[in-house]
């Protein structure tokens, strides 16, 4: 985030590669969720990486060692409950 701040021109190589960063995070929590047969799980990968980099973001601001716990626990609920419905 901080790299995307200061190089925040969408055409700057710096942002590019956290951009390629990103869409490669977003990409290994799909390839999880498509291993463990999770019902839509381009979605919930998307989903799951907005509970990621929120943890980062609160942890980093915040110094609270608990945010990914917090994170995790928040992210299990959220498979469970798309396990069992479309959300």
């Amino acid at each position: 985030m901080s790299a995307a701040s200061e190089y925040g021109e969408r055409n700057n190589p710096v942002f590019q590669e956290v951009l390629m960063h990103k869409r490669l995070v977003i990409a290994y929590f799909e390839e999880i969720a498509r291993a463990a047969d999770l019902k839509e799980p381009k979605r919930l990968s998307e989903e799951i990486n907005l509970l990621h980099e929120g943890a980062i973001a609160v942890a980093h601001i915040s110094g609270a060692s608990s945010a990914a716990q917090k994170a995790k626990a928040v992210a299990m609920r959220l498979i469970a409950l798309s396990d069992h419905q479309e959300l």
